[in-house]
């Protein structure tokens, strides 16, 4: 866990253990959206890639972590709601 959420975590139990109210908010709709998108985008690259390891030179095509934004937002974008 990054130390972040650690000292988040921290402030929550001490409150919850203090008895204070807390209010746990859901995500935006469209967060939730694009993370699936992102996932469905990444899975549809990856399926590609094993059908299709190679470019037409040859060259091996590189794994996901190593597109750069625009890229994998183009296998993305279709699963993204309209």
């Amino acid at each position: 866990m990054n130390p972040a959420r650690e000292a988040l975590s921290r402030v929550i139990n001490r409150a919850i253990a203090n008895g204070s109210p807390v209010i746990v908010e859901q995500p935006a709709p469209h967060v939730v959206a694009e993370r699936s998108a992102r996932e469905l985008g990444k899975r549809d690259y990856e399926a590609d890639c094993a059908r299709q390891p190679l470019y037409h030179d040859s060259t091996p095509r590189p794994a996901w972590h190593e597109l750069d934004a625009l890229k994998q937002w183009t296998w993305w974008k279709v699963h993204f709601p309209k």
